[in-house]
């Protein structure tokens, strides 16, 4: 017995390409178990109009311990000097 569905092409075209990009995005994800590599996390900390010398003022006991474990920028260009946000972007990419 033949069974018909009067359904238009283009619904079906974009049934199927749901379908492929679907299975295309699967096999494009890692797989936890074959991943033996771990992350290391990444914490950014930006002050915004903190001048470059109030750390030398005062005693920052936490932030001269993160600074010798981690880094510390001496001096930066901004990418934009009147906003901060894409001056994140920058650093972060």
């Amino acid at each position: 017995m033949k069974t018909e569905f009067n359904v238009p092409k283009p619904v079906n075209r974009c049934f199927v390409l749901s379908i492929i990009s679907f299975f295309l995005f699967l096999t494009a994800c890692p797989s936890e178990n074959g991943s033996t590599t771990t992350k290391t996390p990444l914490i950014l900390i930006s002050m915004d109009g903190f001048r470059w010398d109030y750390f030398n003022k005062t005693e920052t006991a936490n932030f001269d311990e993160l600074i010798q474990s981690g880094s510390k920028a001496k001096a930066l260009i901004p990418v934009f000097p009147t906003k901060t946000f894409p001056n994140h972007i920058s650093i972060v990419t």
